[in-house]
């Protein structure tokens, strides 16, 4: 599972390795199946209470960015 502290860095490297792909979606709405992957591999904790937000069911009709958000705030969650 990826560690908190490197939240930022594990978007990042999604974000790169993501950009590298050669063989894209033939419709960019599909964008989202990849939303789930990266919530996949948060920490248990994180995706449970991401889980939980009620613009988590919206998922496939936001940007990348608002995913990250949306883990923030569920970040935010699980440390208080």
């Amino acid at each position: 599972m990826i560690a908190v502290l490197n939240f930022n860095a594990y978007y990042a490297r999604f974000r790169r390795v993501l950009a590298r792909q050669k063989k894209r979606m033939k419709h960019s709405e599909d964008n989202y199946l990849y939303y789930f992957m990266f919530v996949a591999r948060l920490e248990k904790s994180i995706n449970a209470e991401l889980f939980q937000l009620p613009e988590f069911l919206c998922l496939q009709d936001t940007e990348f960015h608002e995913v990250l958000e949306l883990a923030k705030r569920a970040k935010q969650t699980v440390k208080s």
